[in-house]
């Protein structure tokens, strides 16, 4: 029983610290110095339950993807940024909330968590309509 239970904790505290490494690697630059592409922006908050799912669900499969080197994904805390200075064509009103941005302008958003396979549904759709 008692190796059950360090099991268990063991488990845990492996979880708990993959999630913070995944928080250290991606947190990036709240803005880019010089955006000339497509990217997608990624606004959570510290205060968010549903956007550690986006670093945890999604984010590994999307750098597996084929895309994730032509439309890099970038993490934003939105408690450390000035939102009106990102391209935004409306306010942000839910958490998370995947911006696709080209050139410093938003294209179109997935507002809310979806799971996976819905976010890369949307996406596909999102890319479709940037390119067009």
């Amino acid at each position: 029983m008692r190796s059950l239970i360090f099991g268990f904790f063991s488990l845990g505290f492996i979880m708990l610290a993959a999630q913070q490494s995944l928080y250290a690697a991606r947190d990036l630059t709240p803005a880019a110095s010089n955006p000339t592409s497509l990217e997608l922006v990624v606004f959570e908050s510290p205060r968010c339950d549903y956007c550690p799912l986006i670093r945890s669900n999604i984010l590994p499969a999307y750098q597996r993807s084929s895309n994730a080197k032509d439309v890099p994904m970038r993490f934003v805390n939105l408690d450390a940024v000035d939102t009106n200075a990102m391209g935004l064509s409306t306010p942000l009103r839910i958490m998370p909330t995947i911006v696709l941005m080209n050139d410093g302008a938003e294209v179109d958003r997935i507002s809310g968590y979806v799971a996976p396979q819905m976010f890369f549904h949307a996406f596909s759709r999102m890319i479709g309509d940037a390119q067009n």
